[in-house]
Parts: structure tokens; sequence; C-alpha cells
């Protein structure tokens, strides 16, 4: 399912973040729906399951939301 960034809430805020933020390899995406610890996340060309690791994980601080 192709969307937009606009209909996924992207605004002039996030703009200005993501060319502060962004890395080559990045892609803007959002959190659409909370699995048990996976989470499903919205590109604006493709839909993926993705999930917290590492120091995040170990730490249980930051984790995304649904929206983010």
């Amino acid at each position: 399912m192709k969307a937009h960034l606009h209909e996924m809430g992207w605004n002039e805020f996030f703009e200005t973040q993501w060319k502060i933020l962004a890395q080559p390899d990045l892609v803007p995406a959002r959190v659409v729906e909370e699995l048990r610890g996976l989470y499903r996340v919205q590109t604006t060309e493709e839909e993926f399951l993705a999930e917290v690791v590492g120091k995040r994980r170990r730490e249980g601080v930051g984790f995304p939301a649904v929206g983010d």
C-alpha cells in the first residue's frame, strides 16, 4: 500500500527534523500498530514489521508508540 507522507501526518516540523537528523540509508516511516513487541511500520513505499533491539531494548526506554 503506497501512502503519501502528508497522509501519514508529515508536516513542516517533521521535514525540518528530517533535514537535521536524516542519514543516507534511512527513510521516513510511521508506526501504525503495536503487536506485542513488534511494530507495524509504514513508509511511502511499503509496510513492514520492526522491533526495538540492542541498548534501547535492554534499557527499556524510548520505545516507539503508534503515531511515531
